[in-house]
């Protein structure tokens, strides 16, 4: 099952990296979004001590159906964001730093997240499933699009001990909230 949520959670993660859409929202260089502003989420696990306990999300970008997956939320680190969606003349290289990078993406039913630092990199993963093993919005996740907001209580990510990449030791349980505003939607 673990190996059926890593696929979605690639797919997911890979179209976000692609170029822009038609369609895109002009505010996302301009004062007209919530860019800067911290979403902090306390973070518990093997490898939570090597994001400090949290992780610090900056930018965010919602689709109300992005490439036809439905609600999604992209947050990132500073200056990341661009870079992820295509929207720097189609450059989607993720830039390299001895910062924290997290680009975290979220549907009511899917985490995808990589946190970066330096040379080494983490994943996690969440699918969620019904009892039919049909995809299912996560109990763990409030996606409340009409406040703008996605909160996360005791929500666990995934690792998968099998990805050679992942500096990934144990599953990553995530508490907090990301908010955005009107000018963050896409």
């Amino acid at each position: 099952m673990l190996k059926r949520f890593s696929i979605i959670s690639a797919l997911l993660l890979l179209s976000a990296c692609g170029a822009s859409e038609d369609g895109r929202n002009s505010n996302s260089a301009s004062n007209n979004t919530s860019k800067g502003m911290e979403r902090i989420l306390t973070v518990s696990g093997n490898d939570a001590d090597s994001f400090g306990g949290k992780l610090v999300l900056t930018e965010v970008a919602y689709f109300s159906d992005y490439r036809s997956s439905g609600k999604t939320v992209i947050a990132t680190t500073d200056k990341l964001l661009d870079s992820v969606l295509g929207y720097n003349g189609g450059n989607s290289n993720l830039p390299f730093s001895d910062a924290t990078r997290i680009v975290f993406i979220v549907t009511p039913f899917l985490i995808s997240m990589r946190i970066g630092i330096a040379d080494k990199s983490w994943f996690y993963n969440l699918a969620c499933e019904d009892e039919n093993f049909s995809i299912a919005d996560c109990t763990e996740i409030d996606f409340d699009s009409t406040n703008r907001s996605i909160t996360f209580t005791n929500t666990v990510a995934e690792f998968d001990p099998d990805d050679i990449e992942s500096a990934s030791t144990g599953d990553l349980t995530i508490n907090g909230t990301i908010t955005w505003i009107e000018g963050d939607e896409q």
